[in-house]
């Protein structure tokens, strides 16, 4: 079934090395397909970049990003059914 998805990140300094960064690979080509909605929580301007970059690759998922200080909306958004 779908799933709704919420990422908070906090300290976020990169990939710890490259075993990290094959297993990331593997969750966004084989299960983000499960994924209907995915919040993403953090105070670095980049994640909401990388959001709309990845848009056409995870068109199946209602993806949005938030502040830190917008947590329980974050949660609201994802909790909610359409």
């Amino acid at each position: 079934g779908k799933i709704n998805l919420l990422v908070v990140m906090e300290d976020y300094e990169g990939f710890d090395g490259l075993e990290a960064a094959k297993a990331d690979f593997r969750f966004g080509t084989q299960q983000y397909r499960q994924v209907e909605k995915a919040a993403f929580v953090s105070d670095k301007k980049w994640m909401g970049r990388m959001v709309k970059i990845m848009d056409p690759f995870t068109r199946r998922t209602d993806e949005k990003t938030f502040v830190p200080d917008e947590l329980e909306t974050a949660w609201a958004w994802v909790l909610e059914n359409d």
